[in-house]
């Protein structure tokens, strides 16, 4: 069954998928090895097979592929939410049309604030972080208790305690008047 399920990914790999470095149809007669697996400098096929990748690996600074210090250092400077460039050039071409809505920013100004003055009313929030954004970040006594009780009844919030500097911290989105009124009372319960 494993072999048939390989077969399939050779097959569809070479038809379907562009490789650089040769001619598309030199896919079909000749397929190019699936990787499934690459440390340092090292690759290993779906057959089984490990060879040395210069091209990838080894010419490339020689830091190869999956090279854990460069990978940790990498977590700590990558933002929190990719964005891709498509991403990136529509809201840049929604920015410079200069369409804002006044009466929502005025809307989601004042909800901030009120939802700063509730939230630090409440014992197990510690700090309350100056935002200009349409969300909170709060430090709180232990943001994955408080995430779950949160789920447990149907508000989404982020835990964020897996970015650093960012300990039991939950980020909450601003929202409308009624969201943001649910959201303290459900706060006040747990």
């Amino acid at each position: 069954d494993n072999m048939r399920d390989n077969n399939f990914i050779i097959e569809n790999n070479a038809k379907h998928l562009w490789h650089p470095m040769g001619a598309p149809g030199d896919s079909i007669n000749n397929p190019p090895k699936v990787i499934t697996n690459a440390n340092g400098s090292q690759i290993s096929d779906m057959d089984g097979h490990t060879t040395v990748d210069a091209v990838g690996g080894l010419w490339c600074v020689n830091l190869g592929y999956s090279n854990q210090e460069i990978i940790s250092y990498l977590k700590k400077i990558k933002p929190p939410y990719n964005i891709n460039s498509l991403t990136e050039k529509k809201a840049i071409e929604f920015l410079e049309r200069e369409y804002v809505n006044i009466d929502q920013v005025n809307e989601t100004i004042n909800e901030r604030k009120f939802l700063e003055l509730k939230l630090k009313e409440l014992a197990f929030v510690q700090i309350v972080f100056h935002s200009n954004s349409n969300f909170l970040l709060i430090k709180v006594d232990d943001a994955d208790k408080r995430y779950k009780q949160l789920i447990d009844y149907g508000i989404v919030v982020r835990n964020r305690s897996n970015v650093r500097g960012c300990e039991n911290c939950l980020r909450v989105t601003v929202g409308t008047p009624q969201q943001n009124k649910i959201l303290i009372n459900t706060l006040k319960k747990i």
